[in-house]
């Protein structure tokens, strides 16, 4: 099976390293360790990394790092990418290194987003120790990969032909947002590891990324440190309709959102059907949006 299984890894520029270290790991629990070259790398679980941050001139997002099950999957997903008029860059052995994985291939998706599409992440030298005392949900072995990551797309048809039509991502909602739907994939049990969304005459650009913890505590602690100043909050605390994750969202240093939340649904593959506008509302409760959020008119997109 050529299937994209989870989305494992983040890179992320940033003109404020230093900042990323403080507000990862004092708020949201994250172990820091350096990289190569001075970045800094965000530890969740026994991977090696979960996010790399790395000093530039512009902040926003550097890549996504998209797992296959192994070698004969990557070459398969290769083929069928090269198939289907997608650039592949192969032999990248050097970066490979440094990802610490055993084999990659870069693509671009049809929005622009570096996606590296790998098999066989290290694990840590060491056991990972999170300085807040937070767990993170992952499942390392059993591929739910460190979270979500939530995209406005210019062409919404061409996301999901690459996402869904290529790399073996399953919808598992459609909801109404703004004057425009949002889809939420994945591929594996997390409701979804990809959210897309649309609004005519609106750039590609990443809105959030999501972590997930064990705990309602490990929650409510990171709330309270950001309503304490720790990190700009941008919306309150609540519960999704669809995959019912009790969140809340920041602003990071690099001026994209991050969700962090417990209880998130995994889906039964037999028993799923994916149904548009199941949901009325997108939040059941919570998720208001606070003074400090001061994106202007567009929508949410709070998923």
């Amino acid at each position: 099976m050529s299937e994209v299984i989870a989305l494992a890894y983040v890179g992320i520029e940033a003109t404020d390293v230093d900042a990323w270290r403080t507000f990862a790991t004092a708020t949201l629990g994250l172990q820091a360790v350096d990289g190569p070259d001075g970045a800094l790398r965000l530890r969740a679980d026994e991977r090696a990394y979960r996010a790399e941050i790395r000093r530039a001139d512009a902040d926003g997002l550097s890549h996504l790092g998209l797992e296959v099950r192994d070698a004969a999957a990557l070459s398969e997903l290769t083929e069928k990418l090269e198939r289907n008029g997608v650039a592949v860059k192969r032999d990248q052995t050097e970066l490979a290194a440094r990802r610490q994985v055993t084999d990659l291939i870069v693509v671009e998706d049809p929005a622009g987003t570096t996606v590296e599409i790998f098999y066989g992440q290290m694990y840590g030298e060491t056991a990972f120790v999170s300085p807040t005392g937070a767990r993170f949900i992952t499942h390392g072995t059993k591929g739910l990969g460190f979270g979500h990551a939530f995209f406005l797309v210019p062409d919404m048809e061409a996301a999901l032909a690459f996402y869904t039509g290529l790399l073996g991502f399953r919808v598992s909602d459609r909801m109404p947002e703004g004057p425009s739907d949002a889809y939420f994939l994945r591929c594996n049990p997390r409701h979804h590891s990809i959210g897309l969304a649309s609004v005519p005459g609106m750039g590609a650009r990443l809105l959030h990324i999501m972590f997930e913890v064990d705990d309602l505590d490990a929650v409510g602690r990171a709330y309270d440190k950001c309503r304490d100043g720790a990190a700009t909050l941008v919306n309150t605390l609540g519960r999704h309709s669809n995959d019912e994750m009790l969140s809340f969202y920041v602003r990071t240093p690099s001026g994209f959102d991050l969700e962090y939340g417990c209880f998130g649904l995994q889906i039964d593959e037999d028993g799923w059907e994916a149904v548009e506008h199941r949901y009325p509302v997108e939040s059941w409760w919570g998720h208001k949006r606070t003074p400090d959020n001061v994106r202007g008119p567009e929508p949410g997109w709070q998923y």
